[in-house]
């Protein structure tokens, strides 16, 4: 008698995985091999607020109101709005001022356009800080550094230098006195006389300072914030009460941190101050802090932010500073982060070597301008919708995490990858110890894959303008 023997084989199970939605963002803060496809350990030039990836925003020329700016002779390394009302005339006569690295300053009419003009008869040694202030009834700019002299400028006269006033490193109005940090004074934050930021004499009726003490560092930046002025120290946040007499002015520590505060990144946000730190990047409500942006900031900790700067735009806290995109890349600062305040949404713009972020309000105009290290270094730019750098379009990159479909002890065959796009994407599927190249060509469309693995993880790419994925399906056997 005989007997049919059955052959052994192995059971497949055919899996289809969508990825049905981006809206994770990116998370570096957890172990890639435990995210979810949702999340992006690294991506940049990608939004993903509404769970599809679109192109974000990227950098192009400023066009002011009266037209476009031409480009300077030298580099420019900041930017500062002076608003200004002309008595005369019965109007506003704002202007855009660059500082450059000729050491010279320059500006332009934001109604005019055209050429820049140089402001003679003041260089400065280091880049600036700019504040305006109404001085003796007309509205003026004034000009330090930690280096050099105070300038003041009413816009029409020949600027002036204080000789008697500190050599400032930052300074903010509160009750028409200028509060200031000073090169050489780290313990103290100065102040001037009331109604007269030139006059820095010290007595109870001029001007003085107030000595900080303790071990939070030196005093790096002012903020007028809540009816009151913030220090920020390289380790820690204090407030000064400074209403009335100075004999009523008083300090109180707030806030200690644990890692050196970057002063360029602080800045005020409606209702908040944001900033960033070794250790983090931060919210500020007056009183007490908080972490946010905890799954970017990884990308963050290892770089040399020292030169980061922010600006605070149409309801977006805007970063400039240094991430680590997993390549070698000259310049100070490789990336813009735009965080949303409203939504939280976030993205990363990966748009040039960013110098200085300075916002515009003028009353015909409203723009965020933006001076970029590099080739384009004499240009004034801004922020525009398309993901592109001066008519450039950008690279988009999604990174998914590391994934083995829930079978970690088993293989699997990967046969086929559709994604539904406008225009053409790249990807590459990497495995334990193989990467291969895809193309989508655009619509919805799909590739056969045919690769063995027991993990896997994709990059999308994409250098259309107007980028758009959706809906990734990878449909795989698990043996």
């Amino acid at each position: 008698m005989f007997y049919r023997k059955a052959m052994p084989y192995k059971r497949v199970t055919k899996t289809r995985t969508l990825i049905a939605d981006f809206s994770g963002g990116i998370n570096a803060f957890a172990d890639e091999n435990l995210l979810p496809f949702k999340y992006s350990p690294l991506a940049y030039n990608f939004y993903c607020k509404n769970g599809a990836l679109t192109h974000c925003k990227g950098i192009d020329r400023l066009n002011l109101a009266g037209g476009q700016i031409q480009p300077l002779s030298a580099d420019i390394i900041k930017l500062y709005f002076y608003r200004r009302y002309d008595p005369q005339l019965g109007e506003s006569c704002d202007k855009l001022l660059a500082y450059c690295a000729d050491k010279n300053m320059y500006y332009i009419d934001i109604d005019g356009g055209g050429e820049f003009t140089q402001l003679l008869g003041v260089q400065f040694e280091k880049a600036p800080s700019g504040i305006n202030y109404r001085l003796n009834g007309e509205d003026v700019i004034i000009l330090c550094s930690e280096r050099d002299c105070m300038t003041v400028w009413n816009g029409s006269s020949p600027p002036y230098r204080v000789e008697s006033a500190p050599f400032i490193s930052s300074m903010c109005v509160h009750y028409e006195r200028l509060f200031a940090t000073v090169d050489g004074e780290k313990a103290s934050v100065w102040f001037s006389d009331d109604l007269d930021p030139t006059n820095w004499d010290i007595s109870l009726e001029g001007g003085g300072y107030i000595e900080i003490l303790g071990e939070k560092g030196s005093l790096l930046k002012v903020i007028k914030f809540l009816d009151y002025v913030y220090i920020f120290r390289s380790y820690g946040i204090s407030r000064v009460t400074a209403y009335g007499e100075q004999t009523d002015f008083s300090v109180i520590t707030l806030y200690t941190s644990s890692g050196r505060i970057y002063p360029d990144t602080v800045s005020v946000c409606g209702d908040r101050i944001i900033f960033l730190a070794q250790d983090g990047i931060y919210s500020f409500d007056g009183l007490k802090t908080a972490k946010i942006l905890s799954g970017i900031f990884p990308l963050l900790r290892s770089q040399d932010n020292s030169n980061a700067v922010s600006a605070y735009y149409n309801g977006c806290y805007y970063l400039a500073c240094r991430i680590d995109f997993e390549e070698d890349e000259s310049g100070q600062n490789n990336a813009l982060i735009e965080y949303d305040i409203s939504s939280g949404s976030c993205a990363v713009i990966k748009c040039g070597d960013i110098s200085s972020l300075t916002v515009i309000a003028a009353e015909s105009f409203n723009a965020l301008a933006v001076a970029v290290r590099g080739e384009n270094a004499d240009k004034v730019a801004t922020i525009c919708s398309d993901n592109a750098l001066f008519g450039e379009p950008l690279k988009k990159c999604w990174k998914t995490p590391w994934t083995d479909l829930g079978c970690p002890d088993k293989f699997k065959v990967i046969r086929e990858i559709s994604v539904c796009s406008d225009g053409e994407i790249s990807a590459e599927i990497y495995t334990e110890d193989f990467c291969r190249n895809l193309y989508f060509k655009g619509g919805q469309c799909f590739v056969k894959v045919n690769l063995r693995c027991k993990k896997f993880k994709l990059h999308f790419y994409s250098e259309t303008a107007k980028a758009r994925i959706i809906r990734p399906l990878i449909c795989a056997d698990i043996i």
